[in-house]
């Protein structure tokens, strides 16, 4: 369990890198934010790992050990990425910082896909829930290390020596794939029938949750990767954003998560929601309420407030993403729609740089804003569709936490 957590730990840290303190390294240095959006490429990997995991399933590496060498690789392909990119200069050699940066999250995804199968085929019974445990933890512990505390060194170290404290993690960390043991008694893998995803694709249920998240996660995506150089913008040093997304950011996020469980329990998806589209209005209203102004604090609380009711959403839409599973098919459907909010995400980042560099952060803002009001009814009704083919259960919240990055 040990190996478990600090594989998660290592596969969000450069993510969390990436996608909280890049930007606001970046903004600091005089990039512009048209430049900055497009670190949303960053998510690339992550958003087509479906098209190469059954690769990973079907070749493990390991020998007695299957996936082990995989996590092996992938760690060293990580280690020399981080080591090509300290030899840059990042408000320069951007194109080649954000090069970099995808062929590290290529790593990171791939390593995710043999992990995830790993545990899938070892931990039997109580053994999953804690390994959910151990995905949750190692992803909230990465996000702090990644976005928070890295940032807090690029003071003292500069880019170069945080890219080489990176190098050394992902180096150090496969030690641990010695800790992977065999799977003794987990069933065998059988291939997909024939048209299964062509039968998926027709399904009406599978197109309702993609509308779903679009409703849910296109507009936001927009403002995602502008929030740190927002801040930055408004005259936060980089070392009051570390200390924020250090410990702010995280505990919102299970406070978020947490929150999720207790509304799908009491009142289903429905009011999850239509919760979190409503405090999606109210996070945008209160960015553009505070870069118009200015208002610094009321940006920030804002910011503050949109890592909580983001994980209320995250968990939400998990919830739908396993309902909708098929049986016997539950890791390749949840995939499917993890990766399609992915690519949600990431083509929002790229577009919401170029118009926030157009019309400025405010008018963006509110404009997220107005569109979740109009969206808001259509969230319900939607949600309303899909609450009858709702499992009773409600998954871990630490799955949540662990796939914010």
């Amino acid at each position: 369990m040990v190996s478990l957590t600090v594989f998660y730990v290592v596969q969000a840290m450069p993510m969390h890198f990436f996608y909280v303190a890049l930007p606001a390294i970046l903004r600091e240095a005089g990039v512009p934010l048209t430049s900055i959006g497009l670190v949303s490429l960053v998510y690339l990997p992550w958003a087509l790992k479906v098209v190469w995991a059954p690769l990973v399933d079907r070749w493990r590496l390991g020998g007695r050990v299957p996936y082990r060498n995989w996590v092996v690789l992938m760690q060293a392909l990580a280690a020399a990425g981080f080591l090509a990119s300290a030899s840059l200069t990042v408000a320069t050699d951007v194109s080649w910082v954000l090069g970099a940066a995808v062929v590290i999250a290529f790593a990171c995804a791939t390593q995710d896909v043999a992990v995830d199968g790993w545990a899938a085929s070892t931990l039997r019974g109580t053994g999953m829930t804690w390994g959910n445990v151990a995905q949750g933890a190692g992803g909230a512990l990465g996000g702090l290390m990644g976005g928070g505390l890295l940032l807090a060194f690029y003071g003292p170290f500069g880019w170069s020596g945080l890219c080489l404290i990176l190098a050394g993690v992902m180096a150090l960390s496969g030690l641990t794939a010695l800790g992977m043991r065999a799977n003794t008694a987990g069933p065998a893998t059988t291939p997909a029938p024939r048209g299964a995803l062509r039968r998926f694709l027709s399904h009406r249920r599978t197109w309702i949750l993609i509308a779903v998240i679009l409703v849910v996660r296109a507009p936001q995506s927009l403002m995602m990767p502008l929030l740190q150089p927002l801040l930055v913008d408004l005259g936060y040093t980089l070392e009051a954003l570390a200390l924020f997304n250090g410990v702010w950011v995280m505990v919102a996020g299970i406070v978020g998560a947490l929150l999720a469980g207790v509304v799908i329990t009491r009142w289903r998806e429905r009011a999850a929601l239509t919760g979190s589209v409503l405090g999606l209005v109210l996070v945008f209203g209160g960015l553009a309420a505070g870069t118009l102004q200015p208002w610094p604090e009321m940006a920030l609380g804002a910011v503050g407030l949109f890592w909580a009711v983001g994980s209320l959403a995250l968990v939400t839409l998990y919830r739908m993403f396993m309902a909708a599973a098929r049986e016997g098919r539950w890791g390749t459907d949840f995939t499917f729609f993890v990766c399609v909010d992915t690519v949600v995400t990431l083509v929002g980042g790229g577009i919401g740089g170029a118009v926030a560099q157009a019309v400025g952060y405010g008018a963006l803002s509110a404009g997220v804003a107005v569109a979740y009001v109009l969206l808001l009814p259509v969230a319900a009704v939607l949600a309303g569709v899909l609450n009858g083919a709702t499992r009773a259960a409600v998954p871990d919240a630490s799955l949540a936490v662990s796939r914010e990055s």
